[in-house]
């Protein structure tokens, strides 16, 4: 034991920690975080490391007598180093980390996690889910059960996709890309026929709906939009312009601008008896500005694939695939998982400052309001090094 807690095995354990995060500081550099944080920084060995130098230090705070008045200063350090690791070993084990997303005049009490997940839903709500990191250039196709609502169904992670982009393949679908001008903010999209799409306050759905703002109905042969607003339409091609009133079905204008009091729209494409499906970008200097993706199939207990789609890894709002087995409907995504605080957010203001004559952003600042039910709202400022405590 005592040569386990030695000063001579303390300081070859210093030395592979030195070693070990200047040889992940390469990996991230030619593979990214996501490699790095798996191979080194949040592998088993990494973290033994770590705490076996900190019950090396306690061991030598007490055998050397570090907290006496003469080497007080060499034991306070030995001490603060131990403190350090419990620290991050209770966010590391402990805490939950994600994103929330919030826009201007807006409150939300929903998160997404750092961590993703494989996750499958029925028709009554009901969600199971399977951690899984995938990780570039070490990833290994790979099947994973889920069971929900007495059925075992099969995830299989078939592809990883470096620097993917969106394209299209033959299928059974309708695809929508739609482009939403939203408080000053554009947004691009694409939309399953039948899907609703919420952005902000705006509900936009591709099917007979009363109760959105805009709808985009398919006809027998063509497409049709009605608002429950005025429009005012322009032709991005040859700037002419026009207007509909509102409640009126008119035929839908692609690549045409509408646009209303607090917003625009436009339908950029309509893609009929396609498949969306994600190809990795051949450039790797434009691929570095592209997120990657996942190939992912879901199979019945008999191994038959009922369906396959394609995940971007985003960090919020991931998007779902609906599929059927059985007369029963089902939905997957892999992404990460939403999760709902016990409290709101309403963001009153956004703030960036960038460095004179430079676009780099020297400071954000945000002024939240926190609503609580049951506690009067009250604001705060959040920004560099002052972050919002609460429960």
């Amino acid at each position: 034991m005592k040569h386990l807690f030695s000063t001579k095995i303390s300081l070859v354990l210093l030395l592979i920690l030195a070693i070990s995060m200047g040889v992940a500081t390469f990996i991230e550099n030619d593979y990214g975080t996501l490699v790095a944080r798996n191979l080194v920084y949040e592998a088993w060995w990494f973290e033994l490391v770590m705490a076996w130098l900190s019950v090396n230090f306690l061991f030598h705070i007490r055998q050397y007598r570090l907290l006496s008045r003469e080497k007080l200063a060499i034991g306070l350090f030995h001490l603060a180093f131990v403190i350090i690791v419990i620290g991050a070993g209770v966010t590391r084990f402990f805490s939950k980390e994600g994103v929330i997303h919030i826009r201007e005049g807006q409150s939300q009490n929903v998160f997404y996690s750092a961590e993703n997940y494989l996750q499958l839903s029925n028709s009554e709500g009901e969600l199971n889910l399977n951690h899984q990191e995938f990780i570039p250039k070490i990833f290994e196709p790979k099947e994973y059960p889920l069971r929900i609502g007495g059925k075992t169904f099969i995830l299989k992670a078939e592809e990883y996709i470096k620097g993917a982009r969106q394209e299209y393949g033959p299928g059974e679908e309708t695809i929508l890309e739609v482009s939403v001008l939203d408080k000053g903010v554009r947004q691009d999209f694409t939309i399953r026929k039948g899907q609703n799409l919420q952005v902000g306050e705006l509900l936009i759905s591709t099917s007979p709906l009363p109760e959105a703002q805009i709808q985009l109905i398919s006809g027998d042969s063509s497409w049709q939009l009605q608002a429950d607003f005025p429009l005012q339409l322009m032709d991005m091609a040859t700037q002419q312009m026009a207007t509909q009133d509102s409640l009126t079905l008119a035929p839908l204008n692609l690549r045409t601008l509408y646009q209303w009091e607090t917003g625009a729209l436009v339908i950029r494409s309509i893609r009929e008896n396609v498949m969306p499906i994600l190809a990795p970008e051949p450039d790797e200097k434009i691929a570095k500005d592209y997120l990657d993706g996942l190939k992912i199939s879901v199979l019945n207990e008999e191994n038959q694939i009922l369906k396959t789609g394609y995940f971007l890894k985003v960090n919020r709002n991931p998007e779902w695939i609906s599929f059927e087995d059985q007369g029963e409907s089902y939905r997957f995504t892999y992404g990460p998982k939403a999760q709902t605080l016990p409290f709101s957010l309403y963001l009153n203001d956004f703030q960036l400052e960038r460095y004179p004559g430079s676009s780099s952003p020297s400071s954000y600042a945000s002024e939240v309001m926190v609503q609580d039910e049951g506690e009067q709202e009250w604001p705060f400022r959040i920004f560099m090094n002052n972050v919002l405590d609460h429960r």
